[in-house]
């Protein structure tokens, strides 16, 4: 039985993986800082961004895939140096025990990036060794029990006028969640390395997207533009006073949404990624 480590196994996405993992045969090790694993078959690591693991409780590793990333605020200003030493620490590991090191990346993470989340993403990018490691760079990803669906549904279930920024015209890709899961498996079947964009073949403004979204959701909302600027001066205010949903580092990764080809992957897996659209109606019906 094949042994896969994830780091942020209590995440959106780690969560997802680490349940998959193990249904599919897989011995798996969650790395996170809260003992909280959906079955008892699950190994759980204490793990903290920043700090090494006890590797003595590491059984033999096949798969290392990091998910884990913590996030930037004025309350956790290293976040950046933290975030580059685990990915550095956890690549050397993969190294040293034989394991194949994969990297969950971002569509934010380009050289034009704003964001302290693209921007260190793509730091991290460039330590790595790609004739032994991945790099998947996932556009937005769409799953039924968190994240995108979880927290816009939400907003458009709830408000009749939805603020979009800059009349939504950001390029956005999206990635399905279990689409995300089979690259992962074809990947480490077909022992795969380098760096790839992740996500559907096309794109949509974010206006288009949040519409798909309302259109599952049988919902009319009307979406009243905001300039990039106010926005950004009037969160600047309000995040000082309570906790949002939304912040300044999101609105800058919105402002630099770019499209990248994921051709490549595709066909090298031999796989076809699901649409927005279709990503979106799977993951409101589940």
């Amino acid at each position: 039985m094949p042994t896969v480590v994830i780091t942020g196994a209590n995440g959106f996405v780690g969560s997802y993986l680490a349940k998959q993992f193990h249904a599919s045969g897989w011995n798996v090790v969650a790395l996170q800082r809260y003992k909280a694993v959906p079955y008892q078959t699950i190994t759980f690591v204490d793990f903290e961004i920043g700090k090494p693991i006890n590797e003595a409780l590491l059984p033999p590793i096949n798969l290392l895939i990091h998910c884990a990333w913590q996030p930037y605020n004025k309350s956790n200003p290293n976040a950046a140096e933290l975030n580059l030493q685990s990915v550095k620490y956890l690549q050397q590991l993969a190294h040293k025990t034989g394991a194949k090191f994969v990297f969950l990346s971002t569509l934010s993470a380009h050289d034009a990036s704003i964001s302290e989340y693209g921007k260190t993403k793509h730091w991290a990018e460039t330590l790595l060794d790609y004739n032994l490691d991945l790099t998947l760079k996932l556009g937005l990803v769409i799953g039924s029990s968190g994240g995108f669906i979880k927290k816009v549904g939400s907003i458009i279930k709830r408000f009749k006028f939805i603020p979009v920024i800059d009349n939504g015209q950001q390029q956005i890709q999206v990635l399905y969640i279990e689409d995300l899961f089979k690259v992962l498996l074809k990947s480490y079947e077909k022992r795969l390395c380098g760096n790839f964009a992740v996500a559907e073949t096309g794109s949509q403004t974010t206006i288009a997207l949040y519409k798909k979204m309302a259109k599952h959701l049988n919902c009319n909302p009307i979406f009243v533009n905001i300039p990039y600027g106010l926005m950004y001066r009037a969160m600047l205010v309000a995040e000082k006073l309570l906790p949002l949903p939304v912040t300044t580092e999101n609105l800058k990764g919105m402002k630099q949404f770019r499209a990248f080809s994921t051709i490549a992957i595709q066909q090298l897996l031999e796989i076809s990624l699901t649409n927005a659209d279709s990503a979106i109606e799977k993951a409101i019906k589940k």
